[in-house]
């Protein structure tokens, strides 16, 4: 359904994608996993059309859509669900939905004009299936609220009722669980497993594991921009390379211990934090972060991308 054939993509010298050749079926479930920076969000906005590669092309169920400008690519059948949620806040949740359908022929101004019983039948048949949609989810009763008035799980949720109603048949999704709480999670977990079944082609770019562990056929693990490793999610999430590579270790880290000439009760912490709770718009980030740091110490910070 898609093919990408050595593709590469630099920007001011800085080789974002290298040589990247991929076919992907329709049915199946691809979870691009890297260490932060090696090019999978640059891959999706290459597939989209967002940017140009500089060598190589894409091909949808066999036409070349290289160079292709997004809406063309959309129209041949490609939806994208961002890492950041994009919904219209000051519109109402039926009509974020409502956005999602307009290839359609009944927009022609000639058709406006002289169907108007048409175009009324055909607006409540939307409305119909965004409202499914919303039950399909469990937040039917939300359909004429603000959308800056949804909690930040019910955002992402109608941001992939929106995608879905688009009816497309490949479905880029970047970080689809990111910032939700277990409920909703299990919910877009299920979503995604349903949408394979239908013979939708899925490519989800995600750093928790416990999502590619329960959704994802295949992995395709990135560095540098390039393919390091393709596989099953055991396959490639016990492959020691791949996990150096992630964590960046290498076989001859250095133990570091650290000393005190003080006992540890008469020391002074030079930076202290206590508590810490931290958001952007609605996503909590921070938990009680607490912790301190002393003289002739050096600590590191470390995590998956996003923690």
């Amino acid at each position: 359904m898609l093919q990408l054939s050595h593709i590469s993509k630099s920007f001011d010298g800085i080789k974002a994608v290298q040589n990247f050749a991929a076919e992907f079926e329709p049915g199946r479930v691809y979870a691009l996993v890297e260490p932060n920076g090696a090019g999978k969000t640059t891959l999706l906005n290459l597939i989209n059309g967002f940017i140009r590669p500089d060598e190589g092309g894409i091909s949808i169920n066999g036409r070349d859509v290289t160079g292709k400008p997004p809406y063309f690519i959309a129209r041949k059948g490609v939806g994208r669900l961002f890492q950041d949620i994009r919904v219209f806040p000051k519109m109402k949740v039926m009509d974020n939905l409502l956005v999602a359908k307009h290839f359609i022929a009944e927009e022609n101004p000639i058709a406006v004009l002289f169907q108007v019983a048409l175009n009324k039948k055909t607006a409540s048949d939307y409305q119909h299936q965004a409202l499914s949609q919303l039950k399909s989810f469990d937040i039917e009763q939300k359909a004429e609220t603000y959308a800056e008035d949804l909690s930040f799980g019910q955002e992402k949720l109608l941001s992939l009722s929106r995608l879905l109603l688009g009816d497309f048949d490949i479905l880029l999704l970047d970080e689809p669980v990111a910032g939700v709480n277990p409920r909703i999670k299990e919910i877009i977990y299920s979503l995604i497993k349903k949408l394979a079944a239908q013979k939708k082609l899925i490519i989800i770019v995600e750093h928790e594991m416990e999502a590619v562990h329960k959704v994802a056929d295949e992995v395709l693990f990135m560095s540098e921009g390039a393919v390091l490793k393709r596989g099953t999610p055991k396959d490639i999430l016990s492959d020691e390379k791949v996990i150096k590579e992630y964590i960046g270790l290498s076989d001859d880290v250095e133990q570091k211990t650290t000393t005190s000439t003080l006992p540890s009760d008469e020391r002074q912490p030079i930076l202290e934090t206590e508590n810490i709770h931290a958001a952007y718009y609605k996503r909590n980030i921070l938990h009680g972060i607490s912790f301190k740091i002393y003289e002739n110490e050096i600590v590191a910070l470390i995590g998956p991308n996003g923690a």
